[in-house]
C-alpha cells in the first residue's frame, strides 16, 4: 500500500513531473541565493567554501588528485553552473508550471550544493544542536535546515516510499 504525503512545497503528478509550491518571496529569495552561488563559483572556483562541491578524490596520493583536479575542475564548474540555470528557470515559474524529473534532478544537485556551501561557511558538523536564537548567525542556520528540509521533499519526490519529517 502506498502512503500519500500531504500537501507539501514538492509534488509529483501523476504523469511522473512535478509542481514547485513555493510562494513568490521564497522563489526570489531563492534566485537570489543562486545568484549569489554562482557569484561564488565565478570569481574563484577554488574557494575555500567551495572545498566541499569538489572533494579529494585520492586521499592518499596528492599528486593523483592534483591531476584529477586538474582535469576534471573545469567540467564539474561548467555542471554546476548548468545546474544552477535549470534552477534558476524552476524558480521563475510558477506553482501551476510543470517541471520534468531531469530538471528536478538539476534542482537537486542546486539545492545540495548550495547547502554543502552553507555548511562549509558555517561550519556546521554532525553534532550541532538545535539552533540558539541568540547566535549572530542564527538566520544563516535556519536557512541552512530549510534548505536541507525542501531538499528532503524534493528526495521524497523523486523516490517514492521516502517521507520526510514534518517541518517544524
Amino acid at each position: 500500500m502506498v502512503r500519500s504525503r500531504p500537501p507539501g512545497p514538492i509534488t509529483r503528478r501523476v504523469d511522473g513531473a512535478f509542481n514547485v509550491n513555493l510562494n513568490e518571496d521564497e522563489r526570489s529569495a531563492f534566485i537570489k541565493f543562486f545568484s549569489e552561488f554562482e557569484d561564488l563559483l565565478n570569481a574563484d572556483s577554488r574557494d575555500d567554501n567551495l572545498r566541499r562541491l569538489f572533494p579529494v578524490a585520492y586521499h592518499d596520493n596528492l599528486e593523483n588528485d592534483g591531476e584529477f583536479q586538474r582535469l576534471m575542475h573545469d567540467d564539474l564548474v561548467a555542471s554546476k553552473r548548468a545546474s544552477l540555470e535549470i534552477s534558476r528557470r524552476i524558480m521563475l515559474s510558477t506553482a501551476d508550471d510543470v517541471v520534468a524529473e531531469a530538471d528536478m534532478l538539476q534542482l537537486m544537485t542546486t539545492l545540495n550544493g548550495l547547502r554543502l556551501v552553507l555548511g562549509t561557511m558555517l561550519d556546521v558538523g554532525e553534532d550541532d544542536g538545535d539552533i540558539d536564537d541568540d547566535d549572530p548567525l542564527a538566520g544563516q542556520r535556519h536557512l541552512y535546515e530549510y534548505i536541507g528540509w525542501l531538499l528532503e521533499w524534493v528526495v521524497a519526490g523523486l523516490h517514492e516510499g521516502f517521507e520526510p519529517d514534518e517541518k517544524s
